[in-house]
């Protein structure tokens, strides 16, 4: 049977801190759900659902991915607290369009693609090491992968 996923998670996309992977398993999770129904056919009818369900989980994502870097002293906390806001102002606008265009379905997956290979993968590798290291001093060990 072929996979039906658009993104397929495994032990290589964990970055060792287990709330920050288990939140990204769960972005992993939606984004393959809405693959799902568009694979069907039917991405028109969980694209908004899709989308504002993915503004909620990633404000308290982002909020705690910011305290944890915050707490490790992580120099380019600012850098990356506006890539959080550019891809929440982003996934609004796709979210806005959507509930007036049906034809967005791959704007959004492309979107929803980009997101996770460039942000989660690439820029939340590079604070990774600063919070690891502030674990361990306070006797809080990640899991590496």
């Amino acid at each position: 049977m072929a996979s039906n996923l658009y993104i397929v998670w495994n032990e290589s996309n964990c970055l060792g801190i287990p709330i920050i992977d288990e939140q990204h398993r769960g972005i992993v999770s939606i984004i393959n759900s809405y693959y799902s129904f568009v694979h069907e056919g039917r991405g028109e009818k969980i694209i908004v659902p899709t989308l504002m369900g993915l503004l909620h989980f990633t404000s308290v994502h982002f909020l705690v991915e910011e305290e944890l870097i915050a707490a490790a002293g992580y120099p380019h906390m600012e850098q990356h607290v506006t890539l959080h806001r550019a891809l929440m102002k982003r996934t609004k606008a796709i979210a806005q369009e959507a509930s007036t265009n049906i034809d967005t379905d791959m704007k959004a997956l492309a979107f929803l693609k980009e997101w996770w290979l460039t942000h989660i993968n690439k820029e939340d590798r590079q604070y990774a090491p600063f919070v690891l290291d502030q674990a361990g001093r306070n006797g809080i060990a990640g899991r590496r992968a």
